[in-house]
């Protein structure tokens, strides 16, 4: 049963770190793409 926790918490834990790296990739992003437009 803890493994089967710990695997949930895991989960849990991976759309906040997906949208900590994400945020500052999409603001890096946003800028050199308004510049082209």
């Amino acid at each position: 049963m803890t493994d089967r926790s710990v695997s949930i918490d895991t989960i849990d834990q991976i759309p906040s770190d997906l949208e900590v790296t994400l945020v500052p990739l999409e603001g890096i992003m946003k800028g050199p793409m308004e510049e082209l437009i």
